[in-house]
């Protein structure tokens, strides 16, 4: 089942672009693994849960880039 109308509108991409980016992440080895610890820049973001330290599995939940 399709939706025609559907399919010829556009959408932005969105958060999508975070699951190949992680991809060629880990296969280009800039980060270790889904466990390696991503240092806050220590920016203040708008967002609270954005301001500390992730890792691949705490950053996809929260959608933190």
């Amino acid at each position: 089942m399709h939706n025609d109308t559907r399919a010829i509108k556009r959408y932005i991409p969105a958060s999508t672009f975070k699951i190949p980016n992680t991809l060629i992440a880990l296969e280009e080895r800039a980060i270790k693994d889904e466990y390696e610890i991503i240092k806050w820049d220590g920016k203040k973001r708008f967002y609270k849960p954005w301001n500390k330290n992730q890792n691949l599995q705490s950053a996809i939940a929260i959608s933190c880039v």
